[in-house]
């Protein structure tokens, strides 16, 4: 399951960076790996863990471009003397939802892998959500606080928006998964 994802996330960007000439036969090489996956292996959009991943990081996508205009301006302002920007053209947009859907799955991924030692439910949903947001979310912010490029107000706003986006979509992701 998890290759066809990777799969999936990584074609188009092998089609679109392949040179013109080639693109033709890049389309017909990733046809063709997804059509060996899908001779050999179950079909995961009929799997409960892909739609709760997918409904999970589609939710974090939304929730961060309605929380970053909490501190866009003084990320732009902060990014502007190191000769720096957000990238907000199309490539990083797209860029950004693979994240977030990478994200998503990653979360329910664990979730599902949590729920036989802490039970279904909210809390296994909420401490999971909240144990990986530490391994990624406040390492980064840490990070970025020791190369001092953001000023400390704008990660404390950034890492609790973050930390909301994590449990909500936590729980999203923990109520549309079943075990099959």
């Amino acid at each position: 399951t998890i290759l066809l994802l990777v799969i999936a996330l990584i074609a188009p960007w092998v089609v679109h960076l392949a040179a013109p000439k080639q693109r033709p036969l890049a389309l017909v090489g990733v046809v063709a790996v997804f059509l060996l996956y899908g001779i050999f292996a179950e079909n995961p959009l009929l799997r409960w863990e892909m739609w709760a991943g997918l409904a999970a990081g589609i939710l974090t996508w939304l929730m961060e471009g309605a929380a970053s205009a909490l501190y866009m301006s003084a990320m732009i302002d902060a990014l502007e003397p190191h000769g720096l920007a957000v990238d907000t053209t199309s490539a990083g947009i797209r860029w950004s939802l693979v994240v977030s859907l990478l994200s998503g799955l990653t979360l329910v991924f664990f979730y599902a892998a949590a729920r036989p030692r802490f039970g279904p439910g909210p809390r296994t949903a909420v401490t999971v959500a909240i144990a990986l947001w530490c391994g990624s979310v406040l390492v980064a912010l840490i990070g970025y606080q020791m190369l001092h490029l953001f000023p400390p107000a704008l990660l404390v706003t950034w890492g609790a928006t973050g930390l909301v986006e994590w449990v909500i979509a936590g729980l999203v992701g923990g109520w549309i998964y079943r075990e099959t």
